[in-house]
C-alpha cells in the first residue's frame, strides 16, 4: 500500500483543482468567443445563414453541418420553441433553393446534432437518424451546460437537455429536395398559427 504525506496529498489536490479550473475555464472562454465572433463569421460567410436561427458550416469536402443558431442567436432573437421550429423549416427551404440554384452539388451531405426533434419527426423530414459516437458524445457533453441554459431561457423555466434524446441526423441534397414541399407546408402552418396568435 502506498502512503502519501500530508504535503503530498495537499499538492495532489491542489494540482487536481487547478487542472479542473483550467479545463472548465477553457470551455467557458471557447463558448464565449464563439458567441462574440458570430456576427463576424456570419458577415464573412463562414456561417451561412438561411434564416435567423439556422445556418450551415462546411466542415469537410462535400460535408456540411446544420446548426440551430449559436448562443448569440438564442440570446438576441429570444424566439419561442415554435418560432425556432419555424426558422428551421425556413432554413431548410433556403438550403433547398440553394441546391436548385447549383450552390451545392449532388454529392454534398448535411448532418446535425439534434436534440429538439424526435426520431419520428426527423425521419418524416427525410433524415437518417443514428446515435452519437463516443467522441461526439464527449463534445456534446461539454456543451450541455450552455445548451441547457439557453433552452431554459427559451422555455422561461429550468430545463436540462435530455442527453438520451440527442442524435445525429444525416441527409443528402436529393432527399432534401424531395422533402421541400413538406418543409413549405410546415412553414406555412407555423406562420398561420402565429398570425392567429397575433390576431
Amino acid at each position: 500500500m502506498v502512503f502519501f504525506s500530508r504535503f503530498e496529498r495537499k499538492t495532489m489536490i491542489s494540482l487536481f483543482c487547478t487542472s479542473l479550473c483550467w479545463f472548465v475555464g477553457s470551455i467557458v472562454v471557447f463558448r464565449l468567443m464563439r458567441m462574440l465572433t458570430t456576427p463576424l463569421f456570419k458577415k464573412i460567410g463562414y456561417y451561412e445563414y438561411w434564416s435567423s436561427m439556422f445556418f450551415t458550416q462546411q466542415i469537410a469536402f462535400n460535408v456540411y453541418e446544420f446548426h440551430m443558431g449559436t448562443s448569440y442567436d438564442f440570446l438576441f432573437h429570444n424566439d419561442s420553441s415554435k418560432q425556432t421550429l419555424e426558422k428551421v423549416c425556413e432554413g431548410l427551404l433556403g438550403v433547398c433553393t440553394a441546391i436548385e440554384s447549383g450552390k451545392f452539388s449532388s454529392q454534398d451531405e448535411f448532418y446535425g446534432t439534434m436534440y429538439y426533434f424526435s426520431d419520428k419527426t426527423l425521419q418524416r423530414f427525410g433524415f437518417t437518424v443514428r446515435p452519437l459516437n463516443v467522441l461526439q458524445r464527449c463534445f456534446f457533453f461539454l456543451n450541455l451546460g450552455e445548451l441547457s441554459l439557453l433552452y431554459s431561457l427559451q422555455k422561461k423555466r429550468l430545463e436540462i437537455v435530455d442527453f438520451n434524446n440527442v442524435k445525429i441526423g444525416v441527409i443528402d441534397t436529393k432527399t432534401l429536395l424531395q422533402n421541400k414541399p413538406l418543409f413549405a407546408r410546415y412553414l406555412k402552418q407555423f406562420r398561420k398559427e402565429e398570425e392567429l396568435v397575433i390576431c
